[in-house]
């Protein structure tokens, strides 16, 4: 879903519900291991991820990575 302009109020509804929705699960050692394969990668800043939004779309996943931990 593109949400523009970068940084409005449909990002700020869309980050909002994500992170409301957002449940505590187990980690799995595939999970584990998953993720520390994904972290070669530099994620981009809040400010980078709401022009990414309104440029090219997110979804749910994008959004939950910049919710605060549980």
């Amino acid at each position: 879903m593109k949400m523009c302009p970068p940084g409005g109020s449909t990002f700020t509804m869309a980050w909002s519900m994500s992170c409301s929705m957002r449940r505590k699960r187990d980690v799995s050692a595939d999970d584990y291991y998953g993720g520390i394969a994904k972290r070669a990668l530099i994620a981009p800043s809040i400010r980078q991820l709401q022009t990414i939004c309104c440029q090219v779309g997110c979804n749910v996943e994008d959004l939950l990575a910049y919710c605060a931990p549980i």
